[in-house]
C-alpha cells in the first residue's frame, strides 16, 4: 500500500516496488496525491514497476524557441481552442498566456523552466496588479485573467496534465470592475451621414487608387449600417456567392463565426433597401468589399476619418467616456442595434441579426421570419448616401454635412 505524507506545501507519495525497493513521489495538492497513489497501487498490484508517465513530469507552461510557441501546456491548450474558437478570440489567449509567462520569467529570472506548480491565485492577482501598473485597462487585465484561468482549468481536467495540475479557484477574488459610460450609438442619419462623407472623399480623390480606397469604404459602413457583421472577421471575408439577392438572404458562413453557435453558419435577412444598394453595386465575383486587397483589414484610422468629415460628434464614434480606444466600426453596429429597439424590435430578435449569445433559444427559438420584418423596418439611405459608383472631381472639396 502506498501513503501519503504532508511535506510543506506538497504530499510525498510512498511505496514499494515489488522487489522491496521504497520509492516516492511529490504531488502539488492531495487531490493530485491520491490520484497518484490509486494509479501506483494499481500498478505494483500486477507485480510491476510503477514508472512516471510524461504526465508526471511536471511539465513547463510554454516552450519558445525563435519567438515562436513550440510546446508547454500553453501550447497544448492553444492547439486546442484553435479547432473551437474564432481566430482573434485564439489571438487573445496567445497574447494574454504570453504576457503570464514573461511575467513568470520576471519573476524567477534564474530559472530555465516555468512549470505547472508556479500557476496559484497570488501568481495571477500579482500579475494583474502589474498590468494595471502599467496602465493597461480594467477590462483588458480581467480579459488576460480570465485567459490563464480557461488554460489553468482545462489542465486540471485533462488526461494529460490533471495529475500534476494545482487546484484551480473558482474564483480569483474581488477585482476592480471597469468604467461604464451610457452607450452612445448613432442614429440613421448620422450613419448615412458618415457613408456620404465616405463617398465624397471618393469623388475628392486624386488617384484613381485613392478613389477605389474611399469608395470601397463607403461601401464597408453601407454593409455595417444594414447588417451589424463584425468587420475584419466578417464583413472584409463576405463573398458574392455568400449573398442571394433573389432570396433575400446572406449565408454567414460557419468559419466567419466567433462564438461556438456562429460557427455552425447561419442566414440573416437583407433589408430590401440592401439588395436594391448591392444590385447596383456590380462585379458579382471574388470579395463585396475591396475585391483587390489583399489584406482583409479595415484600418481603423480611414474610419475614423471618415466619421470626422462627417459631422457627427466625435462622444458618439471615437473615445469618450469609459473607452480607451475608438468605436469607429462598432459604432455602426451600436446603431443599427439601438435604431432596431427604438422600432419596437424584441430584444432577442436584435441579438439574432447581429450574432449576439442568446443562450438556450438559440437551440429552441426560429427567429428567421420575425428577423426577416424586422429588416423591412430599416430606413433606406438618405439621398446622397449611396455608396455606389461615383466619378472622381479633382479639387472637389468634401461635403461634411452629407
Amino acid at each position: 500500500m502506498a501513503s501519503i505524507k504532508k511535506r510543506g506545501k506538497k504530499y510525498l507519495v510512498r511505496w514499494r516496488d515489488p522487489d522491496g525497493s521504497e520509492r516516492g513521489r511529490t504531488a502539488p495538492d492531495y487531490e493530485s496525491a491520491r490520484r497518484l497513489r490509486r494509479e501506483i497501487e494499481g500498478t505494483v498490484a500486477l507485480g510491476h514497476r510503477w514508472e512516471p508517465r510524461d504526465a508526471h513530469v511536471v511539465p513547463a507552461l510554454l516552450e519558445v524557441s525563435g519567438g515562436e510557441l513550440v510546446g508547454g501546456v500553453f501550447f497544448d491548450f492553444l492547439e486546442l481552442v484553435r479547432a473551437q474558437l474564432a481566430p482573434g478570440t485564439v489571438r487573445h489567449y496567445e497574447r494574454a498566456l504570453r504576457r503570464f509567462y514573461l511575467h513568470l520569467s520576471m519573476l524567477h529570472p534564474r530559472s530555465r523552466r516555468h512549470t505547472l506548480e508556479l500557476l496559484s491565485t497570488e501568481a495571477l492577482m500579482a500579475w494583474f496588479a502589474e498590468l494595471r501598473a502599467q496602465d493597461l485597462a480594467i477590462s483588458t487585465a480581467r480579459l488576460y485573467l480570465t485567459a490563464v484561468k480557461a488554460a489553468w482549468d482545462w489542465a486540471y481536467d485533462s488526461e494529460a496534465y490533471r495529475a500534476v495540475t494545482p487546484r484551480p479557484p473558482r474564483r480569483l477574488g474581488r477585482l476592480p470592475a471597469p468604467a461604464s459610460a451610457p452607450a452612445q450609438a448613432p442614429t440613421w442619419a448620422q450613419m448615412d451621414a458618415a457613408i456620404a462623407a465616405a463617398r465624397g472623399l471618393a469623388r475628392a480623390a486624386r488617384t484613381p487608387q485613392h478613389q477605389q480606397a474611399w469608395a470601397w469604404r463607403a461601401r464597408l459602413a453601407t454593409l455595417l449600417r444594414f447588417t451589424g457583421l463584425r468587420v475584419d472577421s466578417q464583413l472584409m471575408q463576405l463573398r458574392w456567392e455568400d449573398f442571394d439577392l433573389g432570396g433575400g438572404v446572406l449565408v454567414v458562413r460557419g468559419e466567419l463565426g466567433k462564438s461556438r453557435r456562429e460557427r455552425g453558419g447561419r442566414l440573416l435577412p437583407l433589408s430590401p433597401h440592401l439588395i436594391t444598394e448591392l444590385s447596383a453595386w456590380g462585379g458579382r465575383r471574388g470579395f463585396v468589399v475591396a475585391p483587390g486587397k489583399l489584406d482583409r483589414h479595415s484600418d481603423p484610422r480611414q474610419m475614423g476619418q471618415i466619421w470626422r468629415a462627417s459631422g457627427v460628434p466625435e462622444r458618439i464614434w471615437g473615445v469618450g467616456p469609459g473607452r480607451r480606444k475608438g468605436n469607429v466600426h462598432h459604432a455602426f453596429r451600436k446603431g443599427l442595434k439601438t435604431g432596431l429597439a427604438r422600432l419596437g424590435v424584441a430584444p432577442d430578435v436584435r441579438d439574432y441579426l447581429v450574432g449576439h449569445h442568446r443562450g438556450i433559444d438559440e437551440r429552441y427559438v426560429d427567429l428567421l421570419e420575425a428577423a426577416r420584418e424586422a429588416v423591412d423596418q430599416i430606413p433606406p439611405l438618405r439621398e446622397g448616401a449611396s455608396p455606389g459608383p461615383v466619378e472622381p472631381t479633382r479639387g472637389e472639396a468634401v461635403d461634411s454635412s452629407a
